[in-house]
């Protein structure tokens, strides 16, 4: 059985206000969403936080990612496996962009050509389908990532095949379908 969802959305500020409330923003990454990524990992837009020390991806701080616009795509194709359990393959796009120019986060915005911008990930999971609920447990990996890194580089992950590790897989638990 397959399914398959396109998505997209946009938050403008109401009233006085210049932004919308943190809440209301839209978000990427996770069980329900981009699963390659963990949740509010991803965006926005190509802005990627920077670690001044080491001059790497800052991995220590929590994700917060949010966005006023979302774009977002996800297909999926589910087999049976054996008695309650089956079989997923996935695969999972998109992005969150700000709509006004964000200094602190530089690429956040969302232009004519934020179409460079949109991660890329897919994987595999099982779920085991009892008749009430379903639990899942899919392993995402990033094929394309919104950013170049290092500067200058491809958008797509090098050497994704030969240089594979258990440590690439983004693992999501999760109880119902994704969609």
């Amino acid at each position: 059985v397959g399914s398959v969802r396109i998505g997209a959305g946009v938050g403008v500020p109401f009233g006085d206000s210049k932004t919308v409330p943190y809440v209301k923003q839209f978000f990427v990454g996770g069980p329900s969403s981009i699963r390659a990524w963990r949740i509010r990992e991803l965006g926005p837009g190509s802005f990627l936080k920077i670690d001044p020390v080491t001059m790497r991806p800052d991995s220590t701080q929590p994700y917060y990612q949010a966005g006023d616009f979302r774009f977002e795509f996800n297909g999926e194709l589910r087999f049976p496996i054996f008695s309650y359990f089956k079989g997923a393959i996935f695969i999972d796009g998109g992005n969150i962009w700000t709509l006004r120019k964000d200094p602190g986060r530089e690429g956040s915005e969302l232009r004519w050509d934020s179409f460079k911008n949109i991660a890329i990930g897919t994987g595999f999971g099982i779920r085991g389908d009892f008749d009430y609920f379903v639990i899942r447990l899919d392993f995402g990996l990033p094929l394309r990532r919104p950013y170049r890194y290092p500067e200058g580089s491809s958008y797509w992950v090098p050497n994704l095949i030969s240089n594979m590790q258990l440590s690439d897989f983004n693992p999501n638990i999760a109880v119902g379908f994704p969609f």
